[in-house]
Parts: structure tokens; C-alpha cells; sequence
């Protein structure tokens, strides 16, 4: 699983529906997260990542340190489904998906991620799986982290 944490002071998500622009949600300040879901991570303790996504201390303290974590500050998060995170780009020009997970696997395995983010974060938005998504953020910092989840096993 690909994962990229952004710290931001607000995001706004839309979505493109019938022609047009619907906006589904807002956050303020707290954690962007684009999840890519890879064929591999069938089975991923959502938990677990959950967790560590909450507990990650990437705001600072009153030396600039990054000792808090979204829930010591009771921040919001705002998941989004990204299966670009996936590509493999090594040979050639044209990104290869070939690792990303099928898409009715990745929508169960993405809606088990919000249902368990929903339980933690007091505002929690999530995008539409498979949806055209317009994600207006702006960055605190810019902090962005960027890893690879792998079940502990």
C-alpha cells in the first residue's frame, strides 16, 4: 500500500457528477491522506494503519518539533483513493498500474479504511471510490509523507 500524508490547514473535495462540479466536503486543519492500494495488500490489518496514520506526529510544538499527532491535537483527515500511487515508472515513459489492486477489491478494501477512520476522527471526510475528484488543499508547511504500509507479519 502507497500512502501519502499531507499536513494542511484546509482541503475541499468535489466531485464530477453529470456534468458538473458537486462539493462533498471540507476539512480544516489536520491530515490529506491518498491511499494507493496495491494487489498485494489483500488482507491488510486496516486497523493497524489506522492507527499509524493518527498517531504519526507530524505538527509541532512550541519549538517546531514534530511531536504531535492528529489525535493528541483532535485534528480532521480527509481519506482519498489514489491508484496512480501504484504506477510503476521505471521502464519507459508510460506509467504501468500492473501492481494496483482490481477495483472491486480496492472499494472494499478502501471503504474498510474510511468506516475504521470514521470511528477515530471526529471530522472525517472520504471521497467516492472511483469517482473524478477536484481536492483543493492548502499545506501546512508543506510537510508530506510519503510510504510504503506492509502488513506486520
Amino acid at each position: 500500500m502507497k500512502v501519502l500524508v499531507k499536513r494542511i490547514n484546509q482541503a475541499a473535495l468535489s466531485i464530477w457528477k453529470n456534468g458538473v462540479w458537486e462539493e462533498k466536503s471540507t476539512v480544516g486543519k489536520g491530515l490529506l491522506v491518498f491511499v494507493g492500494l496495491e494487489k498485494e495488500d489483500i488482507g491488510t490489518d486496516v486497523q493497524a494503519l489506522v492507527e499509524k496514520i493518527i498517531n504519526l506526529r507530524v505538527f509541532p510544538d512550541s519549538q517546531g518539533r514534530f511531536n504531535y499527532s492528529l489525535k493528541d491535537k483532535n485534528f480532521g483527515l480527509m481519506l482519498i483513493p489514489n491508484f496512480t500511487l501504484c504506477a510503476k515508472v521505471e521502464k519507459g515513459n508510460r506509467p504501468s498500474f500492473e501492481k494496483a489492486m482490481g477495483f472491486q477489491q480496492a472499494k472494499s478494501v478502501y471503504e474498510k479504511l474510511a468506516e475504521a477512520f470514521k470511528l477515530k476522527v471526529k471530522q472525517f471526510a472520504w471521497a467516492e471510490f472511483g469517482s473524478y475528484m477536484r481536492i483543493e488543499n492548502f499545506e501546512d508547511g508543506p510537510v508530506n509523507i510519503i510510504f510504503n504500509y506492509k502488513n506486520k507479519k
